[in-house]
């Protein structure tokens, strides 16, 4: 996985992660209710749901799903993407 924080213990996030299993980075499909066609916003709507408070438990999350959306090559690409996420935590 590649990610760890500081609070409560790691158990616990990866089980946490369970509630998040829905997050894709493709869009979600579109879905028929009725007579109503639900359609994607946006790019990223495959997203939606993904916490985005200063807790722990929330970085922990936005962490993995960014560690794991986005391959890399490795080498320079590698470490380069090592910085993309841990701007994702600047305050």
């Amino acid at each position: 996985m590649g990610v760890i924080t500081n609070n409560p213990t790691f158990d616990w996030h990866l089980t946490t992660l369970r509630n998040y299993g829905f997050l894709s980075g493709e869009p979600f499909k579109n879905k028929k209710w009725g007579e109503l066609e639900i359609t994607p916003l946006a790019a990223g709507s495959g997203f939606l749901g993904l916490p985005g408070d200063f807790t722990s438990p929330s970085r922990f999350v936005r962490a993995v799903v960014a560690r794991t959306s986005r391959p890399t090559k490795g080498g320079l690409d590698t470490v380069q993407e090592l910085f993309r996420i841990l701007d994702n935590f600047n305050e």
